[in-house]
């Protein structure tokens, strides 16, 4: 019943009169009635069970009844929870073992792989992941001119004198007389593995290959009084960080633009968008976006005075304009380029999503991969332990969803998501049509200080 110029309170169970001012007013009643609603919905939405949580299953076989059962679900969202339930059954397979310790520069690509060792001794290894994890040498070792502080492959491309393939890999290291150097070089593309390989069972890297010759240095780039500390590259251009700054280069080094900087650049991913732009990250944090034809950044991501470790655009990952970095702190952010936006002059940026969950203790070389096919983010954190992340916009929790064992008396150098393998050997009944039906894997380089050398683990789902 209402009572003109009353109104009735649940909790109290009791009528008050309505006043001017005070609690009794009538827009004190408005903002409780609104406190009240809004409570409720979130009560009302804790208690609705979360779809998406329905299919965030520890096994694939629960996976599929619950993708047959749950219709509302976007078919995105139900790839990437199948991505998840597949690495969650992913486990340390298998191990190989190299003498020499890494220096935690390496990469893998289409069944090959480099890896820098100590005092600038460079290795090249052809893989397989089926029927079981193998690797072998390929070719003589060779050395840069001092240690190596980053590497990476690069494109392959087709020597116009034989028409034979080659593959390219670029890096950098310190040069002589206070020098630094960003080199590329070239080998053959690899060969299949030998059939006699297939049934050796040991853990070491078989040494039993066909003759190779030896890789070929095609162009160098020089910098005098500075260090190089990282490099990447696409098709047609390389990105190279130094001291004071970056450049911006063809792919035989000629000089398309340079940028200079407060601090050290120690990361960078050039852009594959048809334009000549890179992003970067420096030594106090900052993240600029290099375009060589405009003299200074064209964007500017300012964060806490934190290194950045690594810096990788989401584009190739179906997350438009976003970027996500990674500092020496472990901490990993994602931006969005459309909302950078500060309360004032020389404020921080805020990222749209941190993730956590895993321990932050400062290290000097942070162990770190993106699977762009499956939006899965991989790091190794202070406790020597793997966590696997989702990027997928629609997730509820920032928290790992898969986290591996302590590597005891070891410590993970490098870590590289491998979806398929070119190089199978002959007669296992295996070809390139079966790649992407092969489960999900990851290898781990560690080193293990007790016997100076080097452990390559091999995580995949076990059959």
């Amino acid at each position: 019943m209402e009572i003109p110029g009353y109104y009735f309170d649940r909790e109290k169970n009791r009528y008050f009169r309505i006043t001017a001012t005070g609690p009794h007013s009538r827009d004190a009643i408005k903002k409780a009635e609104q406190r009240a609603e809004l409570q409720q919905e979130n009560e009302h939405a804790k208690r609705i069970r979360n779809p998406l949580k329905r299919i965030e299953d520890d096994h694939i076989y629960q996976y599929l009844y619950s993708r047959q059962t749950t219709s509302n679900i976007p078919s995105t969202t139900l790839i990437n929870a199948c991505n998840r339930a597949l690495y969650r059954q992913m486990k340390p397979i298998q191990h190989l073992d190299e003498q020499y310790s890494c220096t935690g520069f390496a990469d893998f690509r289409s069944g090959e792989a480099v890896v820098a060792y100590g005092q600038g001794l460079l290795m090249r290894y052809g893989y397989q992941c089926e029927p079981r994890f193998q690797m072998w040498n390929m070719g003589t070792p060779w050395h840069a001119t001092s240690s190596v502080t980053s590497l990476q492959l690069g494109p392959s491309y087709t020597n116009m004198h034989d028409d034979t393939p080659r593959q390219t890999v670029y890096g950098t290291s310190f040069g002589p007389q206070k020098s630094a150097e960003l080199w590329r070089y070239s080998f053959p593309s690899g060969v299949d593995m030998d059939t006699d390989i297939v049934n050796n069972q040991s853990n070491m890297i078989s040494n039993v290959t066909r003759e190779q010759p030896p890789a070929v240095l095609d162009c160098r780039f020089r910098l005098k009084k500075s260090c190089l500390w990282t490099t990447h590259c696409t098709r047609d251009k390389v990105v190279v960080g130094s001291d004071h700054g970056a450049y911006m280069l063809t792919s035989c080094f000629d000089v398309l633009g340079q940028i200079s900087t407060k601090t050290a650049v120690l990361t960078a991913q050039c852009l594959d968008n048809g334009r000549s732009q890179a992003w970067i990250g420096c030594r106090d944090g900052r993240l600029l976006l290099f375009d060589s034809r405009i003299p200074r950044p064209a964007k500017l991501i300012n964060q806490s005075k934190v290194a950045t470790a690594h810096v990788v655009s989401l584009d190739n990952s179906g997350l438009e304009h976003q970027l996500l970095s990674v500092d020496v702190e472990r901490s990993i952010k994602i931006w969005d380029m459309r909302c950078l936006r500060r309360e004032r002059h020389g404020s921080l940026h805020h990222p749209i999503k941190h993730l956590s969950g895993h321990d932050t203790t400062a290290g000097q070389h942070i162990a770190f991969d993106i699977s762009h096919h499956s939006r899965t983010v991989a790091l190794v954190d202070g406790r020597q332990q793997l966590h696997f992340w989702s990027l997928d916009s629609n997730a509820f929790d920032n928290t790992p969803f898969w986290t591996s064992n302590h590597f005891e008396n070891s410590r993970i150098q490098s870590i590289h998501f491998i979806d398929s393998s070119q190089h199978h050997p002959s007669g296992n009944g295996h070809s390139n049509s079966d790649i992407p039906s092969h489960a999900p894997g990851l290898v781990a380089l560690a080193e293990t200080p007790q016997r100076s050398g080097t452990s390559f683990y091999w995580f995949t789902v076990p059959s």
